[in-house]
């Protein structure tokens, strides 16, 4: 990501129960910008960690816009006949 990209930015974290019938999914919409001199230094002394390793890696801060999520449970009604 060059240094000046500024990209939008939208995330979606979702979670099943393993019966199927509940969950959470929650959602991130906000701006991601590559990190680069003081900033990337604040980050990897705050010992963030990264999966890429061999000098690959790449660092972005997100500002978040907006955050919404929700519960999903099972409708009592329609289980009344299971």
């Amino acid at each position: 990501m060059p240094a000046a990209a500024v990209l939008a930015l939208q995330a979606q974290l979702d979670e099943l129960a393993g019966d199927g019938r509940s969950g959470w999914s929650v959602l991130v919409v906000g701006v991601a910008r590559h990190l680069e001199g003081s900033a990337l230094t604040r980050a990897l002394e705050g010992r963030v960690i990264t999966a890429m390793g061999d000098g690959r890696d790449q660092f972005v801060a997100i500002t978040i816009g907006q955050i919404t999520g929700r519960i999903v449970e099972p409708n009592p009604s329609a289980l009344a006949g299971v």
